[in-house]
């Protein structure tokens, strides 16, 4: 009896052994959809935000010049003047946020997440981010109003005025509402 095999105080520990699973390899896609498809380290939602926001600077810088080439006379009217300067400072900041968020992903050579804005300095500029978005909205907003304000300008130039600022618009609502969208597998 002195058998330890048989010794009910020591009964011996029956190990089961369990299939592991398989995890996924592919390091370019990380289970979050389009957003987080990852392009040299950066998701796909940054790229996606920085080319809109060039877009719309450029578009926006295209129709400032036409205007105050157009109109010379009225290009120091404040109300035109104001819109698209904020709108300027505005995207410029957008771009400048991103493009450093895909950057400082590349040389650091950041791990795939399925998280965005997981990064230390993007934690902290997602609310700002998010504001100007929201503030991009309301320019439109603004710009579709103010394009049909009573004109103190002459003929030519209130057209050229009113097609200007409602284009403009137009495109800060359907810019700014894109930047907003929540793309498949962004919330997680």
């Amino acid at each position: 009896m002195n058998n330890p095999n048989n010794d009910i105080e020591n009964t011996p520990v029956v190990v089961v052994a369990e299939p592991a699973v398989e995890t996924d390899t592919d390091t370019d896609k990380t289970g979050g959809g389009k957003c987080t498809y990852q392009i040299c380290y950066s998701p796909f939602y940054y790229y996606y935000k920085f080319v809109l926001a060039i877009y719309g600077l450029v578009s926006a810088i295209l129709i400032w010049t036409n205007y105050t080439k157009d109109c010379s006379e009225w290009k120091d009217a404040m109300l035109p003047k104001a819109f698209f300067y904020a709108v300027f400072i505005l995207y410029a900041w957008i771009i400048l946020a991103h493009g450093f968020f895909i950057i400082a992903r590349f040389v650091t050579k950041h791990p795939p997440s399925n998280k965005l804005y997981d990064g230390k300095f993007e934690a902290i500029l997602k609310l700002p981010l998010m504001i100007s978005y929201v503030v991009l909205l309301v320019l439109g907003i603004v710009g579709l109003t103010v394009s049909f304000a009573p004109e103190t300008e002459s003929q030519a130039c209130a057209e050229e005025l009113h097609n200007a600022v409602f284009g403009e618009g137009i495109k800060l609502i359907v810019i700014s509402i894109l930047m907003l969208a929540r793309i498949t597998g962004l919330r997680k």
